[in-house]
């Protein structure tokens, strides 16, 4: 049986904490399976485009120009890769009225016919691909459509082993691709940084920084807890086991699985892929799980209901597994909102809000057309102020919101007098190689933190410019403080500006006097 990939924890995500994309399966083997090379290699680079764009929903809009811009194929290739994902059904494409040519595109469903739908259990097959490989600056003029169907099978074969080494026991491992251009690609991607090749094995290393994946299990369990309120006394306790009696646990998965009225405590029917004959063990005594026939397995009830939940929010989880069970659990102490900090697109439309509280943590709010509701819910993480830095050719990068609003009250400017933008992308652990697209053709000034968590932070950053060939400085303030606000609130801002010792920025001539004034705390 073909396991589903997405029944497996992300193995981009939990060991290297990086965004991906969701590709079809059959989609995938339909276009490896075109026989002219130069086609596939056109088709798949459009097609896997489009699943980048439509990973949180199945259409898209988009004219010639700008899929030339994003893929960098010509017009010609542009129509006839189209006109093959239209014929092979994986597509549907409607001309829209007026200039440009563009299209309306819709994702279909291999397996259905119809629009894909992500949320349903007839969705496909599919396996993840991580962002870091779409970036414009890497595979539009680098990576060929062959190079990506390379890539994609190693990610494939990772998802469905668990592990990122593949074995090589021949060099013509992935036969629809002649030898030489196999042989070809593998040293293409060698050379960009995606995969490390020997003699033995294919290693796909850490998309950002071309390293090998951190040792990580791709099965860890989370190890968050959570506290219910016992109903007989009003105690507050520990979710564990004293909770999870074998009663509560059978309650559990009957209210989780997809046929909970076949299972009579043998083997279930599997929510993780399309299981039609039962493979998916249970032990009602410690909620342990394991399915035979995709490979998803853990020891917690949370961990299942991560999976069914598509999440990586182990309290949204802890919350969604109470519910089934009946009880309550205690609300966190995390105190009132100390700030809140609003994200938006390009276009300037707000995204998701961030609210961070008094016990240093954070959380996530999406907009659903006027209501603020909780999470991400599936919204692509974007650069703080992010329409200030498309317009600026000068960008400071910060750790954090509320720095990127003290540095941005300064009013700095570039050498033209034009703004600097300030940005920042959340914390520590945040960054994410594509905010690059953005930085292309800019220069960019790091000031990090000097703590441990900050280093690692600004490392991230610099790999990812590095990499792409963007101009960059980092500034260090550990000899005054953790970070650039105990500098700025000591020496004030001209001293500040000297201090950076940067030819990209100045002061405006209109400064804002707001140093000491309390109109921004620093």
């Amino acid at each position: 049986m073909q396991r589903d990939s997405s029944s497996f924890a992300n193995l981009f995500w939990h060991r290297c904490r990086v965004n991906t994309f969701r590709v079809p399966y059959s989609a995938y083997h339909m276009i490896l399976d075109i026989e002219n090379s130069k086609m596939r290699s056109s088709v798949y680079k459009l097609y896997r485009w489009m699943c980048a764009e439509t990973d949180r929903s199945c259409v898209l809009t988009a004219q010639t120009s700008d899929i030339r811009k994003a893929i960098g194929l010509c017009e010609n290739a542009i129509i006839k890769a189209r006109n093959e994902l239209v014929r092979l059904c994986l597509i549907r494409a409607e001309l829209m009225g007026g200039p440009g040519g563009g299209y309306h595109f819709t994702m279909m469903n291999p397996k259905t016919s119809l629009p894909i739908e992500w949320g349903v259990r007839s969705r496909p097959q599919f396996f993840r691909v991580p962002y870091a490989s779409t970036l414009s600056s890497i595979f539009p003029e680098k990576w060929s459509g062959t190079d990506a169907l390379v890539y994609d099978e190693l990610c494939q074969r990772m998802g469905q082993s668990g592990i990122n080494e593949v074995p090589r026991t021949e060099c013509h491992w992935l036969k629809q691709i002649s030898k030489n251009t196999l042989n070809a690609a593998e040293r293409h991607l060698a050379e960009t940084g995606f995969i490390r090749v020997t003699d033995s094995i294919i290693e796909v290393l850490h998309p950002e920084t071309s390293q090998s994946m951190p040792a990580r299990a791709w099965n860890q369990e989370p190890s968050d807890r959570a506290y219910y309120v016992e109903k007989d006394t009003g105690f507050r306790k520990v979710f564990t086991e004293e909770l999870l009696t074998p009663q509560v646990i059978e309650t559990y998965f009957r209210k989780s699985l997809p046929r909970p009225e076949e299972w009579n405590g043998g083997d279930a029917h599997c929510p993780f892929h399309d299981d039609q004959t039962p493979s998916l063990s249970i032990n009602t005594e410690t909620g342990q799980f394991c399915c035979h026939g995709c490979g998803a397995a853990g020891n917690k009830l949370v961990t299942f209901e991560m999976r069914l939940m598509e999440t990586e929010d182990v309290q949204a989880a802890f919350t969604s597994v109470a519910r089934k069970i009946g009880v309550t659990l205690c609300p966190r102490g995390r105190g009132k909102v100390t700030h809140q900090h609003e994200y938006v697109d390009a276009k300037g439309i707000p995204q998701y809000l961030l609210r961070r509280y008094e016990d240093g943590t954070a959380s996530f709010y999406h907009y659903q057309g006027s209501f603020l509701k909780p999470g991400l819910k599936r919204r692509k993480r974007l650069l703080y102020n992010l329409p200030q830095v498309i317009q600026a050719q000068v960008v400071l990068i910060v750790e954090g919101e509320k720095k990127a609003d003290i540095l941005s009250a300064l009013g700095l400017c570039d050498p033209n007098g034009r703004p600097v933008a300030v940005t920042a992308t959340g914390g520590a652990d945040s960054w994410h190689t594509e905010f690059v697209e953005h930085l292309l053709g800019k220069q960019v000034l790091l000031l990090p933190d000097c703590d441990d968590p900050g280093i690692t932070y600004s490392d991230s950053v610099e790999a990812s410019l590095q990499r792409v060939g963007i101009e960059f400085n980092t500034v260090y303030f550990n000899e005054f403080g953790n970070d650039f606000r105990c500098y700025l609130e000591t020496f004030g801002k001209e001293s500040f500006v000297r201090y950076l010792d940067c030819p990209w920025v100045a002061l405006s001539p209109v400064l804002p006097a707001f140093i000491g004034t309390g109109e921004i705390s620093i």
